[in-house]
């Protein structure tokens, strides 16, 4: 035993240019998706199979739509669906992320394919299935490849590790959104970052941290109005919303306090600037934009 220790550490010592991949590799590449919730909270589990429910959270939280999830019925068209993912599978489905796998079944713990999970992510940046791709998956993976989004040496059909859609989804957040010049985490908001073996100072990284939108209120029966309430950071104080026009005319803005809430009221509402339609965009006080939409 004592001579196959000893050959083995001699092999070792005369290979001194062989290094050991550090166990956080993975996650220091991919440390925002972490930070920013998109795979959810507890454990990162980097080996664990993502699940179909766990999908439509992710795609939810990527589309920027989690705060609706308080707003959203029990009731869910699925008959294999319950419990905490309802909200989450009741929105990626009406928005067209997710489909079931039958007419009124979801399989929401069934697990996701490297295909599946480019697929939702392109939904996710606007593209549409039966005008961008057609066929699956020959369609779907040439596109995710000619938009930088696929990796040529994953399978299509290869089960997705919580690893593998972290370092797509790191991927899917630096492109821009279908016909936009906007990429994906403009969508997100900015985020603290902590990673493992680096500076404890996560202000040497991305500040600000996500924000999104509760109780929103748009109108143009009688007069314009439009309010809210932003969460996600303690101090709203110098945050900027601004509602424009779908052709980019800022129609109004307003400055915010402590508490996030805001309400822009008697703005255009002509016909002609119904026909145009509206959009806010909310500004921290360094000037990013972090959140936008479209008011429909």
């Amino acid at each position: 035993m004592k001579k196959t220790l000893s050959v083995l550490l001699a092999i070792v010592l005369l290979l001194p240019s062989f290094t050991f991949a550090s166990p956080y590799d993975d996650l220091i590449d991919n440390a925002r998706v972490f930070q920013m919730g998109i795979m959810g909270q507890g454990r990162i589990d980097l080996d664990k199979k993502i699940s179909r429910e766990e999908m439509a959270a992710i795609a939810v939280r990527l589309k920027g739509l989690e705060y609706m999830k308080d707003f959203q019925k029990q009731s869910t068209p699925f008959k294999d669906v319950k419990g905490w993912s309802v909200p989450y599978i009741n929105i990626a489905y009406d928005m067209k992320l997710v489909n079931g796998v039958k007419k009124d079944f979801f399989n929401p713990n069934g697990k996701i394919s490297y295909g599946e999970l480019l697929t939702v992510l392109m939904r996710i940046l606007d593209y549409e299935d039966g005008v961008d791709f057609k066929k699956y998956p020959e369609d779907y993976y040439s596109k995710a490849l000619e938009i930088g989004l696929g990796n040529l040496y994953i399978p299509h059909d290869e089960v997705v590790t919580r690893g593998i859609a972290a370092a797509t989804i790191n991927k899917a957040l630096d492109l821009k959104m279908k016909n936009s010049d906007k990429n994906l985490s403009s969508l997100q908001g900015s985020y603290y970052i902590n990673i493992p073996g680096t500076s404890p100072n996560a202000e040497d990284y991305i500040v600000d941290n996500k924000v999104y939108m509760r109780d929103l209120n748009f109108n143009t029966t009688i007069v314009g109005v439009f309010s809210g309430v932003l969460m996600g950071v303690s101090d709203f104080s110098e945050y900027k919303v601004v509602l424009l026009s779908k052709s980019d005319k800022i129609l109004d803005s307003m400055i915010l306090g402590r508490n996030g809430k805001f309400s822009i009221e008697n703005f255009d509402i002509s016909t002609l600037s119904k026909l145009q339609g509206y959009k806010y965009e909310i500004y921290s006080p360094s000037g990013n934009l972090i959140l936008w939409d479209n008011l429909d």
